[in-house]
């Protein structure tokens, strides 16, 4: 699992113990969080993938306290901005090469690709 003390869901909500774990079949994020005085806790179910040599996310399931948020409602509201966000991370995979696979386990998300020829000429 990956741990952090915070993450960036808006000025309004504040966060704190938010962390990732890698399951076989998916990811899950959890967080607490804070909005107008009011404590509760975010966990986002999402499938990783690879489409086009690039990573994308698809959300399965979304909670936020005890709502539960039916995933295809989320991922038609929210998709674009993964998309968004995840492109700056994709433009940094590109200068290194491509992505051709990723493979989930549990503790772990496994990334394979192709390295670049200037990248794999420099690495010896």
């Amino acid at each position: 699992s990956i741990k952090g003390q915070a993450f960036d869901l808006g000025p309004e909500v504040k966060t704190k113990e938010s962390q990732i774990l890698f399951r076989k079949d998916y990811a899950q994020f959890f967080t607490k969080i804070e909005w107008r005085g009011k404590q509760s806790s975010l966990l986002v179910n999402f499938v990783p993938e690879i489409k086009n040599g690039n990573p994308a996310l698809r959300i399965n399931k979304f909670t936020v306290g005890t709502l539960s948020l039916p995933a295809s409602i989320l991922n038609a509201l929210v998709q674009k901005e993964l998309d968004k966000q995840l492109a700056g991370f994709s433009a940094q995979i590109a200068t290194l090469g491509r992505l051709d696979s990723l493979e989930m386990r549990d503790g772990a998300m496994i990334l394979k690709g192709t390295l670049a020829t200037g990248v794999a000429n420099g690495i010896r």
